[in-house]
């Protein structure tokens, strides 16, 4: 075993270049591997950060006949659907979107978020650290408008201050 350690060491050192050219490929080979790993187990095996992600499914609006994937869907085509549908505890919607939020004493700032519809947060169990999630009545026309913001924006933006619960926040 050491005759052949040896051997090997004296034709890394006799072929640098192809030496390196090995060693970077096994490096390249290992990184791309640990990456694709970390991201198929990501999506696929350990599922939503949620009690019982593994209940919980999503549906998608297809048309077959010219080959689109994931349509948006109305809300009267959802409401269609929560009100016919038997096969799921539940039915919740939510869409993303991009809005400026601007708190009193700040510059608007442009943020990532989602509408989504007031059952959302039962469905996915997860209650608020502070205040309250949606309530049906947030639903309804002419209703006050409702923003839950997530632990980050939380965190970052409001100093993870208790007391932003009730503060206006403009939205648009």
């Amino acid at each position: 075993m050491l005759t052949n350690c040896r051997l090997a060491v004296r034709l890394f050192v006799k072929q640098p270049g192809l030496t390196a050219a090995a060693v970077v490929a096994l490096a390249l080979g290992v990184g791309l591997t640990t990456l694709l790993f970390s991201i198929g187990y990501g999506i696929f095996l350990r599922g939503l950060p949620v009690p019982h992600s593994d209940r919980i499914v999503g549906v998608m609006m297809t048309n077959v006949a010219t080959g689109q994937e994931r349509l948006a869907i109305s809300v009267h085509d959802f409401a269609e659907w929560r009100a016919a549908q038997t096969s799921f505890e539940e039915l919740a919607a939510f869409r993303m979107v991009s809005l400026n939020v601007v708190a009193r004493e700040g510059q608007p700032e442009r943020l990532a978020g989602a509408q989504l519809t007031a059952n959302g947060f039962s469905v996915l169990g997860v209650p608020p650290l502070l205040g309250r999630t949606f309530v049906d009545a947030d639903g309804t026309l002419g209703a006050p408008p409702v923003l839950v913001l997530g632990h980050d924006l939380w965190q970052t933006r409001f100093g993870g201050n208790p007391g932003i619960v009730g503060r206006a926040v403009r939205a648009k």
